[in-house]
């Protein structure tokens, strides 16, 4: 089973932290490829990929996220023809044991999957694109959806989204759009959303083996983040046996 790790990533001075922390284990699952991506404006080609990072000339928005997610996706699945069972979508601040991850997808069906650790349900937001107008025009109100922390989705269905990206919802989040899409034009994989679930926790704790992804965003102080992802990324290590 091959998995794709795609985490969207910001290229300010917090992130950054985040990221030099995340490398110091990400890439030590063998089945498990992982891609970080971001805007870069200061670039020739529309799109570029080097190390694990690819690049898309743009800048960075709130609304942009769906967008980058779509093309990094295209980029690699529709032009390099890259196969994978499942791609998840998370961000830089979020932390996953890898371990874990892999063996509960080894335990789910391979197809016809949209679930995640998080689930959410739509409300007003003004902040997300998410007016009142919207939500009617989209019949999507108290709408249920994967949060953008935590987005697991079979191969099929990321091919039927990248063939059909036309129809996505880009003036809204970027998870808000997913959800929307697929529970408009893929149905059957809607209904898995509360079929299987990935552990998911709001806070890092070392004495329970069972977490996947770990939401880590403290709103006081992200000086408290970074602390939380170094001491879960060398408690990983030391239980895995990684040196990196």
């Amino acid at each position: 089973m091959k998995l794709l790790l795609l985490v969207i990533y910001n290229d300010s001075d917090t992130y950054k932290e985040m990221l030099e922390i995340q490398k110091k284990y990400i890439h030590s699952h063998v089945n498990i490829q992982v891609f970080f991506i971001t805007f870069k404006y200061n670039q020739t080609n529309y799109v570029e990929i080097k190390d694990n990072f690819i690049y898309i000339h743009g800048e960075e928005s709130l609304f942009c996220i769906l967008e980058k997610t779509i093309i990094a996706l295209d980029v690699l699945i529709n032009v390099y023809n890259l196969y994978y069972d499942f791609i998840i979508r998370t961000n830089i601040s979020t932390l996953i044991n890898l371990n874990n991850l892999y063996n509960f997808l080894e335990s789910i069906p391979k197809t016809n999957i949209y679930i995640g650790g998080y689930k959410l349900t739509t409300n007003v937001d003004n902040y997300c694109g998410l007016t009142p107008y919207r939500l009617n025009l989209y019949s999507c109100f108290n709408m249920e959806y994967i949060s953008g922390t935590s987005i697991i989705m079979s191969y099929d269905i990321v091919k039927y989204m990248l063939n059909n990206k036309d129809l996505f919802k880009y003036e809204i989040i970027d998870d808000v759009a997913i959800g929307i899409f697929i529970r408009k034009y893929l149905p059957d994989a809607y209904t898995n959303i509360n079929k299987y679930k990935a552990n998911f926790t709001t806070q890092y704790n070392a004495n329970e083996n069972n977490q996947i992804f770990i939401r880590n965003k403290n709103f006081s102080s992200r000086k408290i983040d970074l602390e939380n992802m170094l001491l879960f990324v060398e408690n990983y290590k030391k239980y895995n046996n990684i040196k990196i």
